[in-house]
């Protein structure tokens, strides 16, 4: 198999393998198996992080990497007499995507299939075809004829994902859901294995993480526990390069031009321009992004850690982010794997990083 279905074979395991915050078991089981011989410890912490230790030859500085295994999705809140349920999103759903998809629902060991519905066009009021329905305004069919025919094969509580599935387009571009943070996932699963016989001056940390879409949480207990010196975050950007976006408002980000590198407060200026460095010097492209506020990922927390972390943030960049066909271009995802050994395995004890 070459490289390019080897990559294609991980990502689609990694975004069809459900985890939503709170329920990340299986893809950590997953991530566990894949990277298991190119670690010298695995830990799962009492949060359900995974932490995946590659010792170095010194123990100074404490290199902390991080992507969050977690997906949205959502819970099953309510059932009626007729069988229909009602969900609650977990993470950041948007509703006008909603409509019309199937869903799949875990109850203890098995799947039931189900879709979103809502009234076909054709029955209608003409105001209701101009306003975009809430969630909460939806039902889920599972077929049930009753709400104890449901009952019998679901239960309050048990939560779903959209069923959607990784395919090909054209190129090395890719559609899926859960490419956020699976591309990140992806990114450190093969920069463990790109680092199996490359002695690193530092112990590394790599960190997959939980119940970043409803809050960070994973991150901000592994960061305390490990108290890194240095924290780099790999995440998703948006892709600004589509129809309907203004990049002089959201920034010139784009498939296929490399990894989006942060600066702004969140991000330690002397670990930024090192970072660029490294790609300049190893003809890697990478784009900039700025954020002028706390990032809305994992960083925000790995940052403030005990008495401070020095942060950085690296993102593959990726359009239609929270849908179930989310683009990427898996050159992107080698770019940044070059990018972050480039940078792990020449960053030294006397990096001077103090502002």
């Amino acid at each position: 198999m070459d490289s390019n279905n080897s990559d294609f074979d991980l990502i689609k395991r990694l975004t069809e393998t459900p985890g939503i915050p709170g329920h990340e078991e299986n893809i950590r089981v997953l991530i566990h198996n894949e990277v298991k011989e190119f670690c010298d410890e695995i830990i799962v912490d009492k949060l359900g992080n995974l932490i995946c230790v590659k010792k170095g030859s010194k123990d100074k500085p404490k290199i902390l990497l991080c992507a969050h295994m977690d997906t949205i999705g959502f819970m099953i809140k309510y059932i009626d007499s007729d069988g229909f349920l009602r969900i609650q999103p977990v993470g950041g759903i948007d509703p006008r995507i909603t409509i019309g998809q199937p869903i799949l629902i875990f109850h203890e060991e098995n799947i039931v299939n189900g879709v979103i519905a809502s009234k076909p066009i054709h029955l209608l009021e003409k105001k209701e075809r101009e306003k975009v329905k809430k969630i909460d305004e939806l039902h889920v069919d599972i077929g049930a004829k009753s709400k104890e025919d449901a009952l019998e094969i679901i239960s309050l509580g048990d939560f779903g994902v959209f069923n959607y599935s990784c395919k090909k387009l054209s190129h090395s571009v890719i559609t899926s859901g859960g490419l956020d943070d699976r591309a990140g996932c992806m990114v450190l699963i093969k920069t463990l294995k790109e680092l199996k016989d490359v002695e690193t001056p530092n112990e590394l940390y790599f960190i997959f993480s939980v119940q970043e879409e409803i809050g960070a949480r994973g991150a901000i207990t592994s960061a305390f526990n490990i108290d890194p010196d240095i924290g780099i975050v790999v995440e998703v950007a948006h892709g600004i390069d589509v129809p309907g976006l203004k990049k002089d408002k959201h920034g010139d980000i784009s498939l296929g031009k490399g990894p989006a590198i942060d600066m702004g407060p969140n991000v330690n200026p002397k670990l930024f321009k090192y970072i660029i460095k490294k790609a300049e010097n190893g003809n890697i492209s990478f784009q900039l992004r700025v954020h002028g506020r706390a990032t809305p990922t994992d960083l925000r927390h790995i940052q403030i850690t005990h008495t401070g972390v020095s942060t950085a943030l690296i993102s593959v960049p990726l359009r239609y982010m929270h849908t179930t066909i989310e683009v990427m271009d898996l050159k992107d995802i080698n770019r940044t794997v070059k990018l972050l050994i480039d940078v792990l395995s020449k960053l030294k004890k006397d990096i001077n990083l103090k502002l």
